[in-house]
């Protein structure tokens, strides 16, 4: 789950210029994006979670990592099973 708390801890850092003050008519919590800068703070949004879930290969340590656990599964299904959870298998 770090992954996650990564796009969120980057959707926070974009949006915390548009928070609002405690005063006013609004309250804590409420953000305010003048509708000239919209489409820039959505395109930023979706960049942060683009280069977060971006695909990348596994690294031999977290290759044999796996493979060392999935050996004590108790069948091959299993094993497959575990690795498809972990990674994602791409045909070439």
């Amino acid at each position: 789950m770090p992954e996650n708390a990564s796009i969120t801890d980057r959707i926070r850092e974009i949006l915390r210029p548009y928070a609002a003050k405690w005063s006013g008519v609004r309250s804590r919590g409420d953000i305010v994006i003048p509708e000239r800068e919209i489409a820039e703070v959505v395109d930023q949004i979706v960049e942060a979670i683009r280069s977060t879930v971006e695909r990348q290969e596994a690294s031999d340590t977290d290759l044999f990592d796996v493979l060392m656990e999935t050996r004590r599964a108790g069948s091959v299904q299993n094993q497959m099973e575990s690795l498809r959870r972990r990674f994602t298998i791409l045909c070439r």
